[in-house]
């Protein structure tokens, strides 16, 4: 999870935004909604992660 977050970070430090195909999301991380929402996806997945 750490190596994925590194990665969305520096892309995002070049202007490129996060897009989530599944949901059809696009999360902003240079706003306040698009880093609770990134950060909300994320805690899912690595809950999901843990109880597999």
């Amino acid at each position: 999870m750490q190596h994925f977050l590194k990665i969305v970070n520096d892309l995002n430090s070049q202007g490129i935004s996060f897009h989530r195909l599944q949901e059809n999301i696009t999360l902003d991380k240079s706003t306040a909604t698009g880093q609770l929402m990134f950060h909300l996806f994320t805690a899912f997945a690595e809950f999901e992660r843990n109880l597999i």
